[in-house]
């Protein structure tokens, strides 16, 4: 008997910060708008460690052009409201200027205790990040995949910036062969191939350090370049909203 194919599930989180349309620089998310985004999305939003930090979570998806589709209405219902409040979110790793120590932390007892336990060493913690989870019913099935998953672990860094150790274009190239027939299988051929376009254009934070030298070529000192940093965060966010 042929076994039937898995039904795999893909759901995602993004951690968004959240930035003073004005002074580009990072915000408190005021209580109403952090109702207003709780009752619009009902269970997809919350709170994070930081109070300029918000996170969001996808329902369970059957695809990633479905996850797709419910990130769109995520982002944009989360800017929306925050645009009535003079803030816009960005979705990266890190702030171009603002400093860690002028954060203050969310007074939820999860995040009271982390800051008294941690002290600096979490307060330090402005960052954000994107989880992907991805479902697989089968025990055997899911230590079996995790195990070939190691395989493209160069790739994976190479895709987040570790170009100095590894052998960028080639590995891409190599990982959109390998993975080719999967993807056609899951359905997310194009979204594979734009791992290219990484490759040839550069990730997110190759196009922050670019903008950010083409301000200071132009004449703009340190923070005005930073600031242009910032304002292409807001943009790139907005994009295909």
């Amino acid at each position: 008997m042929s076994r039937a194919e898995p039904d795999f599930t893909i759901g995602i989180e993004e951690e968004y910060l959240l930035v003073d349309r004005e002074s580009l620089a990072l915000a408190r998310a005021p209580d109403a708008m952090m109702q207003a985004c709780a009752a619009t999305l009902e269970g997809q939003f919350s709170p994070e460690f930081l109070e300029c930090q918000i996170e969001i979570g996808t329902k369970v998806c059957a695809g990633v052009s479905e996850a797709r589709d419910e990130l769109k209405y995520l982002r944009s219902t989360v800017a929306r409201i925050a645009a009535e409040h003079g803030l816009a979110p960005i979705a990266a790793s890190c702030h171009p200027f603002s400093d860690w120590r002028d954060q203050h932390h969310t007074k939820k007892d999860r995040y009271n205790e982390l800051h008294d336990d941690l002290a600096g060493v979490v307060q330090r913690l402005l960052i954000c990040g994107c989880h992907v989870h991805v479902g697989i019913p089968e025990k055997a099935m899911r230590i079996d995949l995790v195990n070939q998953l190691k395989y493209f672990l160069p790739h994976l860094l190479a895709l987040i910036g570790a170009r100095e150790i590894v052998p960028f274009p080639k590995l891409i190239d190599e990982l959109v062969t390998l993975v080719e027939e999967d993807a056609e299988a899951l359905g997310c051929e194009q979204e594979v191939k734009r791992a290219k376009e990484i490759a040839r254009k550069g990730n997110a934070a190759d196009q922050q350090r670019r903008i950010y030298s083409i301000a200071r070529s132009s004449g703009a000192d340190h923070d005005t370049a930073l600031g242009a940093v910032a304002n292409h965060l807001i943009e790139e966010f907005h994009a295909d909203l």
